[in-house]
Parts: structure tokens; C-alpha cells; sequence
């Protein structure tokens, strides 16, 4: 314990002596621990925390593979979905989903929106419900038949 004291007595004189080198330590810790705290906020937010899901740590992506690196992870096909949809065995539920551009139109001025396109086992198997109303039916996720839309929160911000 007294060699602790020794060296912290030490390096507190050498650091009187040297103002210069002190200020660039002490500048250089600072803002190597705040872009450690910046790195770690981005990280714990996008990576570490668990999804807004029940049961999100069960949650998986399924991509297709073409043969090749460059196309190791592209999106299903419907067609290929629905085959998996039919023949997992290893899943509770499959759903699938792609984001798409919409326009809303009506009073006004039409206004570009970012959409989703999803399956109607997609609430299932999130485990989630609307505030209002209901989500899709199965019957809903054929051709012709797929008129139907489940509105956010977020929508009403764009709104007049």
C-alpha cells in the first residue's frame, strides 16, 4: 500500500512539472471516454436490447441463397414463402414482410409514405394487437383479395 502512494505522490509531481503534457492526457481520456460512451449508446440501443416482441430472443430471419457470396442473403420470393410456410417444421409461425413507398391521397395534397407490406400471420407471430380493430385475415393474404390496411400511430402525424 505505501509503494500506491509512492507512485501516485510521483506521477502528481510530474504532472505539475508538465502542464502541457497534463491538459493532453486529461483532453485525450475525455474524449476517448466519450466516444466510448457514444459507440456504446448506439450499440446498446440497435444490437443489445432485446426487441419490443414477446419472446424476442426467439425471433429469426429466414433469406435465400442464390449460389453465390454477393447474393448470400436476399429476400424470399412469395412463392418461395409460401413453400416454407407450407414445410417448416422447426418454426412456431412464419411471416413475412417488405417495406415499400405508398401514396396517400384525399384532401390535399398527395404525400409520399414508407409502408410495409406484410403477411397476415405477421401480428401472430410478433405477438402483438392492435389498439383498434383487427389485423389481417388469412383469406386476406390472397390476390384480389388484399385490400385491406392496418394503420400506425405514426400516420396521424402527417395528417392535417
Amino acid at each position: 500500500m505505501d509503494t500506491i502512494l509512492k507512485d501516485i505522490r510521483y506521477a502528481a509531481r510530474g504532472f505539475v512539472k508538465r502542464p502541457a503534457f497534463t491538459a493532453v492526457a486529461l483532453i485525450t481520456l475525455a474524449l476517448g471516454i466519450g466516444a466510448n460512451s457514444a459507440i456504446f449508446s448506439v450499440v446498446n440501443s440497435i444490437v443489445l436490447r432485446p426487441l419490443p416482441y414477446e419472446d424476442s430472443s426467439r425471433l429469426m430471419v429466414l433469406w435465400g441463397n442464390l449460389g453465390t457470396s454477393a447474393l448470400a442473403e436476399t429476400e424470399l420470393s412469395a412463392p418461395e414463402f409460401v413453400d416454407v410456410q407450407q414445410q417448416v417444421r422447426s418454426f412456431e409461425s412464419v411471416a413475412a414482410y417488405t417495406t415499400q413507398g405508398f401514396n396517400l391521397s384525399g384532401i390535399g395534397e398527395p404525400e409520399r409514405l414508407r409502408g410495409v407490406l406484410v403477411s397476415a400471420s405477421l401480428f401472430a407471430t410478433l405477438k402483438v394487437q392492435p389498439a383498434l380493430g383487427r389485423t389481417f385475415l388469412q383469406e386476406e393474404d390472397r390476390h384480389e383479395h388484399d385490400r385491406v390496411v392496418v394503420l400506425s400511430h405514426a400516420l396521424l402525424s402527417v395528417m392535417p
